[in-house]
Parts: structure tokens; C-alpha cells; sequence
């Protein structure tokens, strides 16, 4: 009598929709091909490359869960976006290692909530992202930026939303030395 072998079907590697539930695929804006979710291994990060490689070099940014970082753009509006952060990011303070991260945060939220109101946007959390702006609107987070200063934007942002009163909390227990 002859057996018959059963053998366990092979276990494919996870793809990145897997690894990555916020992935999607985009319409690439220099070839209009697809753009997919890749892995960069120099950077160890997701990011979005074109299927058309090797003839369409086009890229863009991913969340660490696999979501884009706004909207794909062309080179010209790419390098808008770069000069328009170039502009915005000083005055929060992105690479300034002085600030404790917290701050920085508190003054990341003070400078867009600053620059929705100077652009007239709306929905700061949703709408107001460089990665969504095309090279026009980039052009005018330049302008806006150029004589603002950290300090007169928290001003700004003192006056239109006054901090709530601190309630009174109690030190940590390990604090009774």
C-alpha cells in the first residue's frame, strides 16, 4: 500500500499590508503609475516608491503605521514643501536639542494653530500640514514666516487661547525627602 504525504503549505512572508494596517496604495504624480509601501533599509522606515522604479524615481513619506504623509507631489512641489518647512520649523523649534520634547510639542501646536489663522484655514488639525499644500500655498507659509518670530507667536496664541488654571497635584510618593 502506498502512504501519501501530506505536506503544510508554505508560509509566506507577511507583506506590508501585514506589517503595515494604514497602508494603501497611491496614484504616483510623475507617471501616474501606483505607488506602494516599501521598506527603506538604510532608514529602517516604511516608505511609498513608484512600481516604475528604475524609470520613475518618485517617493514619498509613510507613518511608522504605514500611512502616507499627506499627499504625494511632483519635484517642484517637493521642493516647495522643503523650503516651506526650512521656514516654519525654526520657529518651533525642530532641531533646537535645548527644548525638553514636551515644549516642543506645545509650541509645534502654538506655530500651526498661528500659521491656520494667518492662512485662513479652518480645521488646523486636519488641513493645516505642509505634506498637503501644493507649491502656491508652500509659497505663502514662506512669506508668513519670514518676520514671525517664536515669541510673537506665542503671544498670539496666549491671547486667543488662555491656559486653563492648573489644578493642584500631589508630588509623586518617592518625593518625601
Amino acid at each position: 500500500m502506498m502512504q501519501t504525504l501530506e505536506y503544510a503549505p508554505l508560509t509566506q512572508q507577511p507583506t506590508m499590508v501585514n506589517q503595515y494596517p494604514g497602508s494603501m496604495v497611491l496614484d504616483c504624480p510623475e507617471c501616474g503609475g501606483q505607488m506602494v509601501l516599501r521598506m527603506s533599509y538604510k532608514f529602517n522606515k516604511p516608505f511609498y516608491g513608484c512600481l516604475n522604479f528604475p524609470h520613475c524615481r518618485c517617493t514619498h513619506g509613510a507613518h511608522p503605521d504605514g500611512r502616507p504623509l499627506g499627499k504625494p507631489a511632483d519635484t517642484a512641489t517637493k521642493r516647495w514643501r522643503i523650503m516651506a518647512h526650512a521656514a516654519l520649523d525654526p520657529l518651533w523649534g525642530r532641531n533646537d536639542a535645548g527644548l525638553h520634547k514636551q515644549i516642543q510639542n506645545r509650541y509645534r501646536r502654538a506655530v500651526y494653530a498661528w500659521l491656520a489663522a494667518q492662512l485662513g484655514i479652518a480645521n488646523v488639525g486636519e488641513h493645516c500640514h505642509i505634506g498637503l499644500f501644493d507649491a502656491e500655498r508652500c509659497q505663502q507659509v514662506i512669506e508668513t514666516c519670514k518676520n514671525a518670530t517664536r515669541q510673537q507667536i506665542l503671544n498670539w496664541h496666549a491671547e486667543r487661547f488662555p491656559q486653563t488654571k492648573q489644578r493642584n497635584r500631589r508630588p509623586p510618593r518617592y518625593a518625601h525627602y
